[in-house]
């Protein structure tokens, strides 16, 4: 019986006019998912100074999370193409590559913003930030498509005088279709969520080393072509609670090991002071990287994230690609995780224009 009340309970949920979405518009939801509050703990209130950066519903440039009244929403494939391929054509300093197709058949793209046109300065750094490569894990995405946006219209182009920027954002294009309601009870937001793994069921990031995915190799064949000079891996956490809203690491912090001692001796003694320090100012809690050794034992203790080449920051210090794995914290609302992810990159952009020389 208990069973046959849950269906019931999801399928009316689903099939509502609650639920229903015209294109370009997030589908109103009279109240907030049903697992927030009696399977979360609550959210501490938060009141970031960040929060300044939300553009309102009235803005012709508003992303459909800042337009979502809760900011609670995150658009699907073809909406978010959509208002990327309006901004590239109003904009000269943006433009959209495609770099692959997925399994499915959907175009893998990037949105780059330069003031260099198609050929970049070899002097400029360039930052590449990838969103969606576990698409229920999309912050990046509602944070790129803002931060796009500002340097476009809202006075932030100087950000590309001395820099370069990629955002991915999208990677698994076919999990991202695959959304629901349900694909990440463990977190909060955005309400309608992809799926972790891609259309052949296939986790990408545990497929850098061997490049067993079409998506995968499209990435590296991106990355070959532009060699960032810092690429961005941004996702949400699993589990474990703790008061952090942005945690991040990279492998060979604090003198572990690492394949690429430099890179990482940069980013811990130049990137992360000044990148804490940002995130700080705008009201966000920065934090280690760090996983659970056994998340039904915390008694046992934490991981520092020093991950093997299969996953992004391994590969990236194996490959010389200095690389930083962003792990948002999942009982942290949608809203606060994307600007904390906005912060983050504009901050980037900041420090590889002054200081991305030594790196």
């Amino acid at each position: 019986m208990r069973h046959a009340l849950l269906f019931a309970a999801v399928a009316a949920l689903v099939s509502s006019p609650a639920m229903s979405q015209s294109p370009g518009r997030p589908p109103v939801l009279s109240n907030i998912a049903p697992w927030d509050q009696p399977f979360l703990p609550p959210a501490p209130a938060w009141d970031g100074a960040s929060k300044a950066l939300l553009r309102d519903a009235s803005d012709p440039w508003v992303t459909p999370f800042e337009a979502d009244r809760g900011h609670d929403f995150s658009p699907n494939y073809v909406d978010t193409r959509a208002w990327f391929d309006r901004l590239d054509a109003a904009s000269d300093l943006i433009r959209i590559e495609q770099f692959g197709v997925s399994p499915e058949g959907r175009p893998i793209y990037a949105v780059i913003a330069s003031k260099d046109g198609a050929n970049f300065d070899p002097a400029k750094p360039v930052l590449m930030i990838q969103a969606g490569i576990h698409p229920g894990e999309i912050d990046g995405k509602d944070a790129g498509m803002m931060v796009l946006r500002d340097i476009a219209f809202y006075g932030k182009d100087a950000l590309l005088d001395r820099v370069n920027l990629i955002l991915i954002p999208i990677l698994s294009v076919d999990g991202h279709e695959r959304a629901g309601a349900y694909s990440r009870p463990n977190q909060r937001g955005p309400r309608i969520q992809g799926w972790r793994n891609t259309a052949t069921n296939q986790n990408l990031n545990r497929d850098y080393l061997k490049l067993d995915q079409a998506e995968m190799r499209a990435v590296r064949g991106l990355i070959l072509k532009y060699r960032p000079d810092l690429y961005v891996d941004v996702h949400v956490t699993d589990g474990l609670d703790y008061q952090y809203d942005v945690t991040y690491g990279f492998n060979g912090e604090d003198g572990s090991f690492s394949r690429s001692p430099n890179s990482s001796a940069w980013l811990d003694t130049v990137f992360k002071p000044a990148m804490n320090a940002a995130l700080e100012r705008q009201g966000h809690i920065p934090g280690e990287l760090v996983f659970g050794i056994d998340d039904d034992e915390p008694k046992k203790g934490l991981s520092d994230g020093g991950l093997g080449e299969r996953y992004s920051n391994g590969w990236g210090a194996a490959a010389h690609v200095p690389t930083i794995l962003i792990e948002n914290h999942s009982l942290k609302p949608h809203e606060q995780r994307v600007l904390g992810t906005y912060v983050f990159i504009e901050e980037a952009m900041r420090l590889l224009a002054d200081q991305g020389a030594a790196l």
